[in-house]
C-alpha cells in the first residue's frame, strides 16, 4: 500500500520552487540576465571579461590591426618645474597625445631596497638590486613602480627601454648587464601580479641607445581602473664595484581599444561582443 500523500507532494513541490527563488544564481549555476554591459550574463562586465561573448574566443582574439596607437613615457629628461631639460623628472610624458587617453598618472617610485647611488639627471643610477633572479627580486621588493588610470579602455602592446650611453666618463658607463622584469596589477599589494617580462637581458651600456623590452601578451586595461607596473632589476653581473644598474627610458606603448575592434558580418556588433561570429585565425597587432 503507498503511504504518499498528495497535500505532502504539494507541500514539497512549493518548498522546492520557494529555494530555487531564493538561493543566490551563482550557487545553481544559472547566470545573470544579459545587458549590454556584460553580453554574455556571466556578471563579468564586457571590459574586464577576457571573453565578453562567452563563445569560447578570447577577447584579444578577435580584434583586429588597431588604426590608432599611444604612447606615455617616464625618460627622466625633463625638470619638474617646466617638463623639459635638464633631467630629473619622474613623471609621465609623451610626444603623440597618448596621455590625453588617461585619467591619472603616478610618478616613479622606487622599491625599499634599491637607492640612487649617485642621483643623476637623464638616468637613474640604482645600488642594492643585487638579486641573482626574478623571484629573489620580487622577494627583496627590487623594483621601480608606476600606476595610471585610463579614461577609456585601451590594449596594452609593447614596454620597451632605451638606456642612451655616451661612452667612457659619462654617467652609467657599463652599468648594464643585468635583468629586468615587469608586471602588473590592480591593486598596491600586487596579490595578484601578473608578469609580462621577465629576464630582459640588459647589454654592458657601453655606448649607443640599446632598446630591450619589446611586444608583450596583449592585455585590455578598463577605464576606470587604476593599474600599478612594476619594473624589477637584478642577477648584475658587471664589473661595478657595487654592482650597480641603470633605469633609463621607459615607454609603454598602448592602442585604445575601440579602434582595434572589427566586424565580420557587418551587424553593428563588434566579433567580441557577437558570439554568432565563427572562430577565426585574427591576431592582435602589436606595436614594437
Amino acid at each position: 500500500m503507498s503511504n504518499s500523500n498528495p497535500l505532502r507532494l504539494v507541500l514539497a513541490a512549493v518548498i522546492l520552487a520557494l529555494i530555487a527563488t531564493t538561493i543566490p544564481a551563482t550557487l545553481v549555476g544559472a547566470q545573470s540576465t544579459p545587458t549590454p554591459d556584460d553580453v554574455d550574463g556571466d556578471g563579468i562586465p564586457n571590459a574586464t571579461d577576457p571573453d565578453a561573448d562567452g563563445d569560447g574566443i578570447p577577447d584579444v582574439d578577435e580584434f583586429g590591426p588597431c588604426s590608432s596607437n599611444g604612447t606615455i613615457s617616464y625618460n627622466h629628461n625633463h625638470t619638474f618645474v617646466d617638463g623639459d631639460g635638464g633631467g630629473q623628472g619622474q613623471f609621465a610624458t609623451s610626444d603623440d597625445g597618448g596621455l590625453a587617453y588617461f585619467a591619472s598618472t603616478t610618478d616613479l617610485s622606487f622599491g625599499p631596497e634599491i637607492f640612487e647611488s649617485p642621483d643623476q639627471g637623464f638616468t637613474y643610477i640604482f645600488d642594492g638590486a643585487d638579486a641573482t633572479n626574478f623571484a629573489g627580486a620580487q622577494s627583496a621588493n627590487d623594483y621601480v613602480q608606476i600606476s595610471f588610470t585610463p579614461n577609456t579602455d585601451v590594449l596594452l602592446n609593447a614596454i620597451d627601454y632605451g638606456f642612451f650611453t655616451s661612452g667612457p666618463g659619462g654617467s652609467g658607463f657599463g652599468l648594464g648587464n643585468f635583468q629586468m622584469a615587469s608586471t602588473f596589477a590592480t591593486d598596491v599589494n600586487f596579490t595578484n601580479e601578473v608578469v609580462l617580462q621577465q629576464d630582459i637581458q640588459v647589454p654592458a651600456l657601453t655606448s649607443g641607445y640599446p632598446t630591450q623590452g619589446g611586444a608583450v601578451a596583449s592585455q585590455v586595461l578598463a577605464a576606470g581602473t587604476e593599474y600599478f607596473f612594476r619594473f624589477y632589476l637584478y642577477n648584475p653581473t658587471n664589473s661595478d664595484p657595487q654592482l650597480r644598474v641603470r633605469f633609463d627610458d621607459m615607454n609603454i606603448r598602448f592602442s585604445p581599444l575601440d579602434s582595434c575592434f572589427i566586424d565580420t558580418d557587418d551587424d553593428g556588433i563588434p566579433d567580441h561582443l557577437d558570439s554568432a561570429i565563427p572562430p577565426t585565425t585574427t591576431t592582435t597587432t602589436t606595436t614594437t
